[in-house]
């Protein structure tokens, strides 16, 4: 199934696209998320920002999203209510995340 993505992408990056969103991955770590079905961007809690990405992922068909920080933060944010759970610290830092379809998280190193 294709869609029309709606994001501006002038830098180099990566998509990650679910059932819900859409989230562009630039090179520079920085994030933009997509709703799919209204077409506009979601704004993201400062929180989750507050240290560089190091990973993330998005749940297959539900809006949560999976991120480990580069201070090795490893946690939950639901895209459509803004909650944050914060799962702990990783021992060390995934290659990949994975988010399973349970809402738990998975790292792979």
């Amino acid at each position: 199934r294709e869609a029309q993505l709606s994001i501006e992408t002038a830098q180099p990056g990566k998509w990650i696209v679910g059932a819900t969103h859409a989230i562009f991955v630039r090179d520079d770590g920085s994030v933009s998320v997509l709703d799919r079905q209204s077409n506009a961007a979601v704004n993201f809690n400062n929180l989750l920002l507050a240290q560089p990405i190091h990973a993330l992922n998005l749940h297959p068909t539900e809006p949560i999203l999976a991120i480990c920080r580069k201070d090795q933060i490893l946690l939950t944010y639901h895209l459509a209510t803004q909650e944050i759970q914060v799962i702990g610290r990783v021992a060390a830092l995934p290659e990949q995340l994975f988010v399973l379809g349970n809402g738990d998280v998975a790292g792979l190193r």
